[in-house]
């Protein structure tokens, strides 16, 4: 241990002996005794933790009888070692970046192990837990109300920016932010996939997304999001027989195309802390998950399976601070309009989500006509932060582009 946290761990020890009053109870609540690396004040910090509980008076008589004579001389050494109990605060912070930094360096020696085991695997997740270590922030959520109100005046002073859909309707009636998981549902064939990629790369335009597709690979996705942002025919791309002008605007797109803050990852086979993993090392904002059904999980059932997929991205987006969007299937029953109960794979998912969005082909239309759009529904199944209701969309399938229809 480096001197400056052995000193900081014996000040902030040495400040709740010398100012138990004012330093005790805030302490109690920043600190526990796994943050105290020395041996012994891990103990020291337990006792005293003790007495304040119990209500008994804290100095280092009463802790010292706590600690048996092993513990006297301990107790005079952070007593003289503490310039001054006004700087407890500072003390606590050094003790607690100290303890998260070998926190960390505890979780290396398992992934360098899964490394060295060749374990892909283990190690993603293993690297999830350093980064976490590494980049938590302490957050404190006591707020007065005089507090409150200055803040409530500083905040809202200016209006909120959300993550924007780029579907004007849509946006209009929620609030996405990180910390949110959304569910985008629809049965086969409803353009769950299209729909979200151009949600993926409006979104890219001012956050970092990253598009995890657990069934279909990169390439094909690529060729759908030049086919949306630059309105190619996708007919022409899948079969390789671009005209000249398709090239053309494919040269003036490029620059813009590639300031997209867009990665695609192919993830057949993946669970949810190796999607955390390649998120964190992205950087990632919004994550989408396509879709949740394929996700590797442990469980019995696919029922099983799903509901523990469904709650790890749940916490996942509430801890990491990602706004994830998660894609399902709905039940293949029935021919009408679908509901949060057509979630067909978990229950679950129903509860977790913050806002589910469904889309719905309808089966009542014509036989569609090549070139025309096909008609669409969106629901807005769930929203927690405002009204739930339904648009007519059109898509339009050469261009893998999605829009509201008004009229």
């Amino acid at each position: 241990m480096d001197s400056q946290l052995l000193e900081a761990e014996q000040s902030v020890l040495g400040a709740m002996l010398l100012d138990p009053r004012r330093v005790v109870a805030e302490t109690v609540g920043a600190l526990s005794e796994a943050d105290f690396g020395m041996p012994g004040h891990g103990a020291v910090f337990a006792a005293i933790r003790a007495l304040f509980v119990e209500g008994t008076p804290i100095d280092a008589i009463t802790v010292g009888n706590r600690l048996g004579e092993d513990g006297a001389a301990l107790l005079a050494r952070c007593v003289t070692a503490t310039p001054t109990a006004a700087n407890f605060r500072q003390y606590v912070d050094i003790v607690r970046r100290g303890a998260r930094i070998r926190r960390a360096k505890e979780k290396l020696a398992p992934l360098i192990e899964r490394l060295n085991e060749g374990d892909v695997e283990a190690s993603q997740a293993a690297a999830v837990g350093v980064c976490e270590e590494l980049s938590y922030t302490e957050r404190d959520t006591t707020l007065s109300a005089a507090d409150g109100i200055l803040q409530f005046c500083e905040v809202r002073s200016t209006p909120k920016t959300y993550i924007k859909t780029g579907i004007e309707r849509l946006d209009k009636y929620t609030a996405l932010d990180r910390g949110d998981f959304v569910v985008v549902g629809g049965r086969p064939s409803s353009g769950k996939t299209a729909f979200t990629l151009q949600l993926a790369r409006h979104m890219a335009q001012s956050v970092r997304v990253v598009y995890f597709s657990l069934e279909t690979s990169v390439g094909k996705l690529m060729d759908r999001l030049v086919a949306n942002v630059m309105g190619i025919p996708l007919t022409r791309i899948k079969r390789g027989n671009m005209e000249d002008r398709h090239w053309d605007i494919v040269a003036r797109g490029m620059s813009a195309f590639g300031a997209l803050h867009l990665y695609l990852v192919e993830a057949a086979g993946w669970t949810v802390p190796q999607i955390k993993a390649k998120a964190v090392q992205l950087s990632a904002d919004v994550i989408f998950v396509d879709y949740l059904g394929l996700v590797r999980s442990e469980g019995r059932s696919l029922y099983e399976r799903v509901t523990a997929v469904s709650g790890d991205l749940h916490t996942m987006a509430q801890q990491g601070k990602f706004l994830v969007v998660a894609l399902s299937q709905l039940s293949r029953a029935g021919q009408g309009e679908p509901d949060m109960t057509s979630l067909r794979e978990s229950g679950a998912i129903e509860q977790d989500a913050d806002v589910i969005l469904l889309l719905h082909k309808k089966e009542d239309e014509e036989e569609h006509v090549p070139g025309e759009p096909e008609r669409r529904r969106l629901i807005l199944a769930k929203n927690k932060e405002g009204i739930t209701g339904a648009m007519d969309c059109k898509f339009y399938g050469e261009t893998q582009r999605f829009c509201a229809a008004y009229a």
